[in-house]
């Protein structure tokens, strides 16, 4: 059951002393004016009922906004969720960290809470992986491919991969393929360290499952994945080691992380190493000529109108723009791994020196890209003695 507004109250003079720096800098967001969906509703723009709203967030309907914006209608607190979760069920049992923050929090604070209080180690590649939420069966082909290729991605070059986080469709298949190699797996072993993956999830607040069960503990959280057919959230995946909840006050709505989480890759990105390697999970269409590629758009998107058509049609055209940027990999090819795609795809993207490149290729000891890619140019190579 939803928490009353006045039941959200932290009781933060019992909180460790050693975790002050995050009470400090790292708040929550509340509805703090009751907005009607429509004339009459009881439901607010923010998702909850009119009920759990404090009485001074209900205005007479003369009085009352015409639109529900974040920025105006929410109160900011100390956040009241942080700590660990321990999963349960799903097969096997796993801890991850988890901090709820609003959605305006600074992208270079988010990275001090992963890189100084998480103490993950700076990345040198970043691995971004997209996709709807919507559940779907991945043959056992794709499955392998995309375990073999993740990992190796990962564990050599000690990458972050960021998800949605949630144990539904392509952040599921990712969470499996990563099973029982995150830094926070019962089965991962210390002397293994470096080759631990860091697999951090993303999620809007607002739409997780059991979330009143984060709120407010010293302990960690025992977790289960289990959902009601009523409900409209997800639950949190157990494959992740590490979550960041974004909230902007609301509940039930999806996308609430999407502005933040592209400022933290950004902001982490600008420090790696090597550029970040956004690849994402979709079906992709060939790009063709202006009248088949809009009948391609028609037939994959039935219920929509022409006016839609053209728009997603224009949406194309932008991701192609930069399309040195743009690595197809085709699994059923078979000719490539997906983190040999990766590397081509970090190869091509940036206009790095060609000795650059080539300790690039060595670190992921893939001297086959190298003498493919890199010594097949016209560069002549100094040699020393």
């Amino acid at each position: 059951m939803e928490r009353t507004m006045n039941g959200i109250l932290s009781n933060f003079s019992t909180r460790p002393s050693k975790n002050s720096w995050i009470f400090e800098n790292f708040q929550k967001r509340e509805c703090a004016r009751f907005i009607p969906t429509s004339s009459g509703s009881d439901k607010c723009c923010c998702g909850r009922i009119k009920e759990v709203h404090n009485k001074d967030a209900l205005l007479p309907p003369a009085l009352q906004d015409s639109t529900w914006v974040s920025s105006r209608h929410t109160v900011a607190s100390p956040t009241d969720a942080y700590g660990e979760i321990e999963f349960h069920g799903a097969g096997h049992c796993s801890r991850a960290k988890y901090i709820r923050v609003a959605h305006d929090t600074d992208a270079e604070l988010a990275y001090r809470l992963l890189s100084s209080e998480w103490r993950i180690g700076l990345p040198k590649l970043l691995i971004s992986v997209t996709g709807g939420a919507k559940n779907f069966v991945l043959q056992n082909k794709l499955k392998r491919i995309l375990r073999d290729g993740l990992l190796k991605a990962a564990q050599t070059t000690g990458a972050w991969i960021i998800t949605g986080g949630t144990n539904t469709g392509v952040m599921k298949h990712v969470g499996e393929a990563v099973r029982g190699h995150t830094v926070m797996s019962r089965g991962a072993q210390l002397k293994d360290s470096a080759h631990q993956v860091h697999l951090i999830g993303i999620a809007s607040w607002g739409i997780v499952n059991h979330r009143d069960l984060l709120v407010n503990t010293k302990e960690p959280v025992t977790y289960h994945m289990t959902s009601s057919m009523k409900s409209k959230g997800a639950c949190l995946d157990n494959n992740h080691s590490h979550f960041i909840l974004v909230d902007n006050g609301t509940v039930e709505q999806y996308g609430v992380e999407i502005s933040f989480r592209a400022n933290l890759e950004n902001c982490i990105a600008r420090k790696t190493m090597a550029e970040s390697c956004s690849w994402e999970m979709s079906n992709v269409a060939d790009v063709v000529e202006h009248r088949q590629l809009l009948h391609k758009i028609e037939k994959a998107f039935p219920g929509c109108d022409p006016k839609g058509c053209l728009a997603l049609y224009k949406s194309v055209l932008k991701c192609v723009a930069k399309r040195e940027y743009i690595t197809v990999f085709s699994v059923d090819e078979g000719a490539l791994d997906i983190d040999k795609a990766i590397l081509r795809a970090l190869l091509k993207g940036q206009n790095a020196l060609p000795k650059h490149q080539l300790s690039l290729a060595l670190v992921w000891d893939r001297a086959d890209i190298a003498k493919s890619e890199i010594f097949a140019e016209d560069i002549k190579w100094k040699v020393k003695h």
